[in-house]
């Protein structure tokens, strides 16, 4: 109807106001409510388009949203201007009947009459976008592109993370993180225990401060003075180890407690949306009871139903069935899942392999303070760079043991070696273990002193084996002149297989038992 050229903005809902307010956005729409300290700076026009749904503007600018207003406004303006234009013809006209009479001349003398103006109120444009980098809340989509239409690897990340480390104390936890994560990727981080993959997550939304390194999120550093913390972890979800439900709440009331004190939403809608939300996970019918009354497995789907109630662009998932039944695992998982399929930004620290390997976009194998290797699910699992990957995704358990002389504590190293079998229920390889490590240490390795002695057992393949190496060495020691045939043919009875290959510093002979 004003014939201007339209530009759309999508911005969250704590952008909307102060856009409208400076002037970055002439108007906007959302689920806002009306605050007297908001009324003193914008416009609002209630139930414009549904119940909870409302346009706001700059104060004065009122036929920005109702047309008609402003047809009625500008009759009545066009009403007025003429009432004075009459006013000033009768003026006029007054003093030329004056003018006539007293100098009785037959001139008439003629006034134009005011053109009215037309209402034309000018509104800031927004064609031009250049300080939109202070505002990262929202992106300019001028162009009507579909996001979806983008490769996901081209799209500029969600999550930039440069040289990131935190220390406690002396203990450097994380030492140098370097990551970019984008929309709609789903992220296992994986590795052993405490090798920082809680902190990490817990860096990312600023419940541990970083020592050093930045954290950009949507083109803002998180580090930088006055970033709003309190927005981050708005559009940043975190689900726990243990839960951390309110006990005194329903579970219904724990999911709607965040919008309605965080977002301001109106009770019915964040009830509406909740019950939403709790179908979503399978609990509806769980509404009204208290956690207390729960499973671990339903605890956790309804801290996962109160994380995205927030709408968060992001959910982090603290090793998420780390504190459930086994026979639970599987009911969390497949919410998991099925916010992967949904297209949900996830970074999921997880002990659970074939899930990660299942449900992941990107694999990070965390180890020592580092992400030590990045890459698709195949590539890590299949063809692992690092023989700490290779180590980890094959669950390969060892015991080490390096003997130095003929007064090493054997007897020790028998007791460890046993309970390593118990441990690992291999018992069965026992027997085999103890005779293969009593001739390998006296009879093949007997003088030869130091060497390493080391079992190792893969849960993946099932593979039992018991490595010799000995540094400074070009050949086997089973090939030296003083080995007795014998040795090496209970040996052969012993193992599967016998493999004998150099190493970068001297020799290795692996029995596989």
């Amino acid at each position: 109807r004003r014939n201007w050229k339209l530009e759309f903005l999508v911005m969250d809902f704590a952008a909307q106001i102060p856009a409208v307010q400076t002037g970055k956005a002439d108007m906007a729409m959302g689920a806002i409510s009306v605050t007297e300290e908001r009324q003193k700076q914008v416009l609002f026009s209630n139930d414009y388009l549904v119940e909870y749904i409302m346009f706001l503007t700059r104060k004065g600018e009122a036929g920005i949203l109702n047309p008609e207003n402003q047809i009625q406004n500008s009759n009545s303006q066009n009403s007025t201007t003429w009432s004075w234009a009459l006013a000033i013809l009768i003026l006029i006209g007054g003093i030329a009947v004056f003018l006539i009479v007293r100098k009785r001349t037959s001139t008439s003398t003629s006034t134009p009459t005011p053109q009215p103006q037309p209402l034309n109120p000018q509104i800031p444009s927004n064609s031009d976008n250049s300080d939109n980098s202070d505002h990262s809340d929202y992106s300019d989509n001028s162009d009507h592109s579909d996001p979806s239409d983008t490769p996901l690897q081209n799209c500029p990340p969600l999550i930039s993370i440069s040289h990131l480390k935190k220390s406690f104390g002396s203990l450097d936890v994380l030492k140098d993180i370097n990551a970019d994560i984008r929309r709609g990727e789903v992220i296992s981080i994986i590795g052993p225990s405490g090798t920082g993959k809680s902190t990490f997550l817990r860096c990312l939304n600023l419940l541990e401060q970083p020592t050093s390194g930045s954290i950009v999120v949507e083109g803002e550093d998180i580090f930088s003075k006055g970033y709003p913390v309190n927005m981050l972890r708005m559009k940043m979800g975190m689900v726990f180890q243990s839960f951390n439900l309110f006990p005194h709440k329903t579970v219904l009331e724990n999911v709607m407690l965040a919008p309605c004190q965080l977002r301001h939403e109106v009770p019915a809608h964040a009830h509406e949306e909740g019950m939403a939300l709790l179908r979503k996970v399978g609990l509806a019918d769980k509404a009204n009871d208290y956690p207390s009354s729960l499973s671990g497995g339903q605890k956790q789907r309804v801290a996962i139903a109160r994380a995205l109630a927030m709408k968060p662009d992001v959910i982090l998932f603290d090793e998420p069935t780390s504190a459930l039944d086994p026979t639970m695992v599987g009911e969390v998982l497949s919410v998991i899942r099925q916010l992967a399929s949904e297209g949900m930004t996830m970074l999921i620290v997880t002990h659970e392999m074939k899930f990660a390997h299942d449900v992941s976009t990107r694999i990070f194998f965390m180890y020592d303070g580092y992400i030590h290797e990045d890459g698709t699910p195949q590539q890590i699992f299949d063809s692992p760079v690092h023989s700490a990957t290779k180590a980890f995704v094959q669950r390969i358990r060892k015991e080490v043991f390096e003997i130095d002389g003929p007064d090493f504590d054997f007897l020790s190293m028998y007791s460890q070696m046993h309970r390593f079998c118990s441990k690992y229920s291999i018992e069965g390889k026992r027997s085999l273990i103890d005779q293969a490590a009593d001739l390998m240490t006296s009879a093949v390795m007997r003088s030869r002193y130091p060497f390493t002695l080391r079992l190792t057992y893969s849960e993946q393949s099932n593979v039992v084996s018991l490595d010799i190496m000995k540094e400074n060495i070009a050949v086997s020691p089973l090939q030296f002149p003083d080995i007795d045939p014998q040795t090496i043919d209970t040996l052969s009875t012993l193992s599967k297989e016998i493999i004998e290959e150099p190493t970068t510093r001297g020799f290795r002979i692996k029995l596989i038992l």
